[in-house]
């Protein structure tokens, strides 16, 4: 909020002031919040390196607060060195009521955290972001409410250890028995991100055992510490662990994960070092385990060993980016499962039968990019399957058996699977839903009646025309929403559209010998016949043509991206015929300089992108621009002659689009 310097003060009845900015010549200073003892929930600080020492941070008077609730305490990080000596003194000086419930400190660049935190008995939550000169972290423990702690880009901390715990402050039990408190006794959720060097998280100090420690810990989160090489081994009620970018991870993963927990029902692993298995025993002790997911973990070989009896809460089992892994374990696959997902797997080669009962639940199959899979040999059936994408897999021979049973898929995706000899489609002639495919050749369709079909994607074909089964299968897809074709290098020649009146989406582009657009879209069809198209995206073309092929200017038409290439000088014409044109993005014409005036004719259109236009110097003439009275936002990225000409008041197009409210010129974001 910026106020004047000594006007602030005045408003000792002020309840509101969620956002104060610290003046330094001018502006309102710390003081000034002094007698605002009636302010309630939020109050953020900013800027506090403007404030000289901890004694004129006292003067703010947060302690007489009381109605504070929520308080936020920001200084700058990039500041001269010379000016964060006094963060300790300052934050120190800057102690809250006690009835504080949350507290986030940003960038504070002192050594220690305030003595205050101790006293703070009513604390829920606390976030601990950019304190990188802090070597250790304040003492926690005891407080008795704390259910929240996050700690964030924390360079110079190397341990936390005892005063973390804060064994010290808390009192024994009532009377002369010796049994300790517990130590954050009401805590939930700790998230400890980018403490890069972090290397030791200590286990708390016991008192002949009997300390109980995290007893209500339900989320533990770890992300880029990358020294951290121990961690305690006891949470009680752990349901969700992350750990997520850290080198050294095997081993607090080997501690955290030990004989000791048996809570555990989400696990995700994700880019950690070290790591060749789970923890023995681990699957076994956590019974309730519903969600394991492990990605980029390049030196796992496998998941665990002994899974008879295990996973039977399994739902969720996602595996990626893992190049050693060579097989998934016998009963890994449960009849609990609802999603299955395994992608990027250079070596996997072996996927197991599900166990007695088969996966009567899973709902989800998902294959990608996996090229030493042979087979999915799922024997017992997918009587529930809804999803089933199969990507990339040059050595699959067939799909999973039983598919032509499971009458429930609503979206199928089979490409580059050249092996596959068939998909069978037609039991799903009323559920599916959305289909994507590369071999058109692999499937039967010998009948219309796919009534559900909305979404039709081919992509990666390799034939020159679809065949003649296919093409009369596509006349018959009169529900059919949305329609994209790309990726399809031979392909010459794309059947009539003119049958799919309920089409409002189509996408044509980077089909590299085609020439000519359809019947029902090119210009040359007797009448267009896609009355609800809304949304259209063509281009990437034949490279040998000297002219974007025509086409019909769709009157309805709201959302158009236009993709051309080098030998192109020209954009179509058709594109000034559009008169309920709201989006329009031009793409790739290396031939054209300028943008013709006719631009100015859309008059419905709301934002305008133009990208890797490299020849392109100039937009339609002022008075065309001014005409796009609706024109909330431009965008022009990789056009590097237009973005020098539109440089912010002396560039030669400025004047063009100054008046627009949203302006984006490479990285730069101009708001009017």
């Amino acid at each position: 909020m910026k106020v004047p310097s000594g006007i602030l003060g005045r408003f000792t009845n002020l309840r509101s002031l969620p956002f104060l900015k610290v003046g330094k010549e001018t502006g309102p200073r710390i003081e000034e919040l002094s007698g605002l003892n009636q302010l309630q929930n939020t109050l953020s600080i900013y800027e506090l390196e403007n404030v000289r020492d901890g004694e004129e941070a006292q003067k703010a008077n947060l302690v007489e607060k009381k109605h504070i609730r929520k308080l936020i305490l920001g200084w700058k990080l990039d500041r001269p060195s010379h000016n964060v000596k006094n963060d300790d003194d300052v934050l120190e000086g800057l102690r809250p009521h006690d009835s504080l419930e949350f507290l986030k400190i940003l960038e504070f660049m002192g050594v220690e955290f305030p003595s205050w935190l101790l006293l703070a008995k009513n604390l829920k939550k606390i976030e601990l972001l950019g304190c990188n000169k802090c070597e250790g972290v304040p003492v926690l423990g005891h407080l008795p409410s704390l259910s929240c702690v996050k700690i964030k880009s924390m360079e110079n901390l190397t341990c936390m250890g005892s005063e973390f715990y804060g064994d010290n402050h808390v009192n024994c039990g009532n009377g002369s028995s010796k049994e300790a408190r517990p130590l954050f006794p009401a805590l939930k959720t700790m998230h400890i991100e980018d403490a890069q060097n972090l290397i030791e998280w200590m286990e708390a100090p016991t008192e002949g055992g009997s300390r109980v420690v995290f007893p209500c810990l339900e989320e533990l989160t770890l992300i880029h510490c990358d020294q951290l090489t121990s961690a305690p081994s006891h949470f009680p009620s752990l349901k969700k662990l992350v750990i997520r970018d850290m080198d050294s991870g095997g081993m607090p993963i080997a501690s955290i994960l030990s004989n000791q927990l048996t809570t555990l029902t989400y696990l995700r692993l994700w880019n950690v070092g070290g790591l060749t298995c789970l923890p023995e025993g681990m699957l076994e002790n956590n019974k309730n385990l519903a969600h394991l997911n492990i990605s980029s973990c390049s030196e796992l070989t496998h998941i665990s060993e002994g899974f008879e009896h295990c996973c039977t809460s399994l739902s969720h089992l996602s595996i990626g980016n893992c190049n050693n892994l060579r097989y998934l374990p016998d009963g890994i696959l449960t009849s609990s499962l609802k999603t299955l997902s395994l992608w990027h797997c250079d070596n996997l080669k072996y996927i197991p039968d599900a166990t007695r009962g088969g996966l009567t639940t899973l709902d989800t199959l998902n294959v990608r990019r996996c090229p030493k899979i042979t087979s999915i040999p799922f024997s017992q059936g997918l009587p529930s399957l809804g999803v089933l994408s199969i990507e990339d897999c040059p050595e699959l021979s067939s799909l999973p058996g039983g598919l032509e049973f499971c009458t429930s898929i609503r979206r199928l995706r089979i490409t580059r699977c050249p092996k596959v000899p068939s998909i069978s489609i037609e039991s799903l002639s009323t559920s599916l839903q959305e289909l994507c495919v590369s071999n058109l050749d692999s499937l039967p369709i010998s009948r219309g009646g796919f009534t559900s079909l909305r979404d039709l994607e081919i992509c990666y074909c390799e034939s020159a025309q679809f065949g003649p089964e296919f093409s009369a299968f596509l006349q018959t897809l009169e529900s059919l929403q949305k329609l994209k074709i790309w990726d399809c290098d031979n392909l010459e020649t794309i059947p009539s559209s003119d049958k799919l009146t309920s089409l409002r989406s189509l996408e044509i582009r980077w089909c590299r010998k085609l020439k000519c657009l359809p019947n029902g879209l090119a210009a040359s069809s007797q009448s267009c016949s896609l009355t609800r198209l809304k949304e259209l995206t063509i281009g990437h073309f034949c490279e040998k043509l000297h002219a974007f092929p025509a086409f019909q200017a769709i009157p309805q038409l709201e959302s158009l991206t236009i993709c051309g290439w080098r030998k192109l000088k020209s954009l179509p014409e058709q594109i000034q015929h559009l008169p309920s044109l709201r989006h329009l993005e031009i793409r790739s014409f290396g031939g054209v300089q300028a943008i013709p005036e006719w631009l100015g004719n859309l008059a419905s259109l709301e934002d305008l992108t133009i990208r890797s236009c490299s020849s392109l110097k100039y937009l339609p003439p002022v008075e065309a621009m001014q005409r796009l009275t609706k024109l909330k936002e431009i965008n022009i990225s990789n056009c590097p002659r237009l973005e020098e000409r539109c440089t912010e008041e002396s560039g030669s197009e400025w004047p063009k689009i100054r008046h627009i409210p949203l302006i984006k010129i490479g990285d730069i974001k101009i708001e009017n």
